[in-house]
């Protein structure tokens, strides 16, 4: 019984020893297990952190790609911000050295430099920058270039404003007025009113002409008073100015800045001031040139052939006015005017004179005009008329032209007068008239046009019938005489005192003056 016991006690212990044993193995695969979980956590843990971290640095990548790709944007944005930069700087530049051959042209213009003018201006065209202004300029420069007969200019300047104003099509081989006309009818009309003489209607009538009051320092040559009829007429509404002379002068192929043909006064030619130092004679062969740029054109005046300057009343031409008609348009004409200068009792808001002048001529037209819508009747120069020197006779007389050998008598007085004053103008302080009308003002050893013509005929310019004559004139240089003892209203000055041409056309269609009929004169007898 007790080996049973004990063998049964040994089975037992074996047994429970190896289920120890058992036991141990399993906790030990167990805990291999164990083991082995925690390394595949780790290693799934690893595995995770590792996508954290490549995440990680993938959005670090992302983000710096997204930088640099904005950066490369705004790189392109500021090359591009630069470029335009350049081209605002570059278009400034450009304008601003249009800008300045646009002022220095308009001076070259204003002191009759047309060459100059001209290449500044081709320049400006090159840099393509304020093109209407560049070609406003053109179309002046091809205007006189036209007249003044040098044609190949003219072409190119033209075609050049053309261009810029995108109208490349329009060409003056059909005619310039015309071509001009199309591509600027404004600038067209504004150029023939700086260029030609603008006309003035002026309604006849009757006045009272000269003064018998003892304070008129010019009552020796300007008494009796009598009535003096004139017909209609026209007048033009300046002196004639530097740019309407200089045009004449370039179309007979004669230089104003030539001293052999007109001596220049101090201050420099100026082209809207009134031409000075220009003779009778030039005034003559001036309005006969103007009355061979209409088509068609117009009867002169004067027959200047052979030598001679024998005047023809009934020629539909332009012609200096007659002491007579200047003398009732200063006074306002129709108007009737009753001031003591010529539209104004205050000389300073008509005239230009001794006292605010600074002893020189001024642009036209920047005093008020008078009662007969013309300016400087009073003041800024003297003005030619036709008459020769005569007394006066107190009888009433109807269009008077002076003298009977009215042009022989004003040849004579111009020929054998004294040159003085020529190089600058005497300033006369302006002198009151007792009658009323103008007397001097700034008066100068020149000659400055105005025209008159019959009301009734149709004497404007049109737009299509003007066109370049290289019509005659002569070069005389200025004779007159000193400016005492003249006025504007009294033409009849033993010492011809030179003065500015007023340009009138004269015309045999008015109401009074037919083709057939010839003008009704008086001459007076001496």
């Amino acid at each position: 019984m007790l080996v049973l016991a004990a063998v049964a006690a040994t089975v037992f212990a074996f047994r429970k020893s190896k289920e120890a044993a058992d036991a141990i193995v399993l906790a030990e695969q167990k805990t291999r297990e164990a083991d082995a979980s925690k390394s595949e956590a780790k290693a799934k843990a690893g595995e995770a952190e590792q996508k954290t971290i490549a995440a990680d640095d993938a959005d670090k990548r992302a983000k710096r790609s997204e930088e640099i790709a904005g950066l490369e944007q705004k790189k392109a944005r500021t090359e591009q911000e630069n470029a335009r930069l350049m081209q605002l700087r570059a278009e400034q530049a450009a304008e601003q050295a249009v800008v300045s051959l646009l002022d220095a042209a308009r001076k070259d213009i204003l002191q009759l430099h047309y060459d100059a003018a001209f290449s500044k201006m081709k320049n400006a065209a090159r840099l393509g920058s304020v093109k209407d202004s560049v070609a406003f300029e053109l179309k002046e420069i091809a205007f006189f270039y036209h007249y003044a007969g040098q044609a190949d200019k003219a072409v190119e300047a033209f075609a050049m404003a053309a261009k810029l104003l995108g109208k490349p099509g329009i060409s003056i081989k059909n005619g310039f007025d015309d071509a001009l006309v199309m591509l600027d009818k404004d600038r067209y009309r504004l150029l023939k009113a700086r260029y030609f003489p603008e006309m003035v209607d002026i309604k006849g009538g009757a006045f009272t002409m000269g003064s018998d009051d003892e304070a008129d320092s010019y009552i020796s040559s300007a008494s009796p008073p009598h009535e003096v009829t004139v017909s209609d007429f026209k007048m033009a509404k300046t002196e004639t100015t530097v740019w309407q002379y200089n045009l004449y002068l370039a179309a007979q192929g004669r230089d104003i800045n030539d001293p052999k043909i007109i001596e220049s006064p101090g201050w420099g030619w100026e082209g809207d001031n009134p031409v000075v130092n220009v003779s009778w004679y030039d005034a003559i062969g001036y309005a006969n040139w103007l009355s061979g740029q209409q088509r068609p054109a117009l009867a002169p005046a004067v027959d200047t052939s052979g030598g001679g300057f024998r005047p023809d009343w009934n020629a539909r031409g332009y012609r200096l006015p007659t002491e007579a008609e200047w003398e009732y348009a200063a006074r306002g004409a129709a108007q009737r005017d009753t001031f003591p200068y010529s539209g104004s009792d205050d000389p300073d808001t008509v005239a230009w004179y001794g006292e605010n002048s600074g002893n020189r001529t001024h642009a036209v037209m920047t005093k008020k005009a008078n009662g007969a819508r013309l300016f400087d009747m009073s003041g800024n120069v003297w003005e030619w008329c036709w008459d020769g020197y005569a007394k006066y006779s107190a009888e009433a007389v109807v269009n008077p032209t002076g003298r009977k050998k009215a042009t022989t008598a004003c040849i004579a007085a111009a020929v054998g007068a004294t040159t003085r004053g020529f190089a600058a103008p005497l300033i006369a302080t302006t002198t009151r008239r007792g009658t009323g009308t103008t007397i001097s003002a700034s008066a100068s050893s020149v000659l400055s046009s105005q025209l008159v013509c019959l009301s009734g005929h149709s004497c404007e310019q049109k737009e299509s019938d003007i066109h370049r004559s290289a019509g005659g004139g002569g070069s005389g240089r200025p004779t007159g005489g000193t400016a005492y003892g003249w006025s504007q209203s009294e033409g009849r000055n033993g010492a011809a005192a030179p003065n500015f041409l007023k340009t009138y056309l004269f015309s045999t269609g008015a109401k009074i003056i037919t083709p057939t009929s010839p003008l009704i004169t008086t001459t007076y007898a001496n």
